[in-house]
């Protein structure tokens, strides 16, 4: 389904007006576009979706166990990581995660980006810095 609208207007305003997708379609959506209620919805009308976590987003293993996903995923020995998971302190969201340990030198890029906010480090910012060696999505 695509969606024509004038181009001044908000593309998280679209996704809210669209209607909802065809059973089996794929939803992706950027940060921009994350909501737990979204994506629960989507999955109960059997639609298909692919996004990344927020670094505030709580993830809980499929025991409803906290996880501090950076520590989690650096105890896991493969690069590549696909492990059922549960989003959201109320939502539960059941979900699969998968993560891919980047290259050394994408680490260290992303890693310079986020160095000008040391000084205004909030936790989400940190999680977000501890995420840098990682690829993350969940769907």
């Amino acid at each position: 389904m695509v969606a024509l609208t004038h181009g001044t207007t908000n593309d998280k305003q679209i996704t809210q007006t669209a209607g909802a997708l065809p059973r089996g379609s794929l939803r992706p959506a950027d940060l921009g576009y994350f909501s737990l209620d979204e994506l629960k919805c989507c999955s109960d009308d059997e639609v298909f979706w692919l996004t990344r976590i927020p670094a505030t987003c709580e993830v809980f293993d499929t025991e409803s166990n906290h996880l501090n996903l950076q520590e989690w995923l650096e105890q896991q020995a493969p690069p590549e990581i696909e492990s059922p998971i549960h989003l959201g302190v109320k939502a539960q969201l059941p979900c699969r995660l998968l993560a891919q340990r980047v290259a050394v030198d994408v680490a260290n890029k992303r890693l310079s980006h986020l160095k000008y906010a040391e000084r205004r480090k909030t936790e989400a910012e940190r999680r977000a810095r501890n995420g840098s060696l990682w690829q993350i999505g969940i769907f």
